[in-house]
């Protein structure tokens, strides 16, 4: 990718629509447009397909097309995707091995070791529960994040309580555990001290859970 850059235009309805942009040569087009082409027909192998499923199949079918179309055209192009376009492509440039995710995460963890030595105050904790809930493990990845949060408290480490809070209220939002999620980040917000730099993280996932209950001043007063 080269030029990466952010451009905001309006729909027909006047709305904002934020796009990206990035310019790409004809073989990694080519190449792209493959790599995006097999993924999904691996993902997708089985019959059953969860909602998710269904629109992220959608979404990867229409990025192989519109990428098969723009090599075509010899020379340097331009691409420009929705955000959620582009995550997935990344996720197909990078490749997937689930199993193996899987495999790392947990020996990393080693059956709680990792948390109970270093707590959610790790940034490597935070980046391997993330992967976690990606490898849908949500549900083990809390379990781990629930220690953290109780070692903090046995502790009485304000930046573990805040950051095992705001990272389990990021994982409950994005499982779509929207209640649980806001009860997570008002916790963490509201503990005396809160550190400055976790703000706008813990501040980010609040304001979108309010959005997703159609609390839409709270959450603009928020951010």
């Amino acid at each position: 990718m080269r030029n990466e850059r952010i451009e905001i235009t309006r729909n027909l309805e006047d709305e904002p629509v934020v796009l990206a942009c990035f310019d790409v040569g004809e073989e990694e087009l080519e190449a792209s447009a493959h790599a995006v082409r097999a993924m999904n027909a691996e993902r997708f192998r089985t019959a059953e397909m969860s909602g998710d499923d269904v629109v992220a199949f959608r979404e990867l079918t229409a990025l192989a097309d519109e990428l098969a179309d723009i090599a075509l055209h010899p020379g340097l192009r331009t691409v420009v995707l929705r955000p959620a376009r582009l995550q997935a492509y990344r996720h197909a440039l990078a490749g997937s091995d689930l199993e193996r995710t899987v495999e790392l995460c947990r020996r990393a963890l080693a059956d709680g070791r990792l948390i109970a030595e270093e707590g959610t105050e790790s940034s490597a904790v935070n980046q391997i529960l993330y992967a976690m809930y990606l490898a849908d493990l949500t549900d083990e990845a809390v379990v781990h994040v629930d220690a953290g949060v109780a070692r903090a408290v046995a502790l009485g480490s304000g930046w573990g309580f805040v950051a095992s809070s705001g990272v389990r209220g990021a994982i409950n939002y994005l499982a779509g555990n929207i209640v649980a999620a806001e009860a997570d980040t008002r916790q963490a917000l509201e503990l005396p001290g809160c550190p400055p730099f976790a703000v706008p993280f813990v501040s980010a996932f609040l304001a979108l859970t309010l959005v997703e209950r159609g609390e839409l001043e709270e959450a603009g007063a928020i951010v």
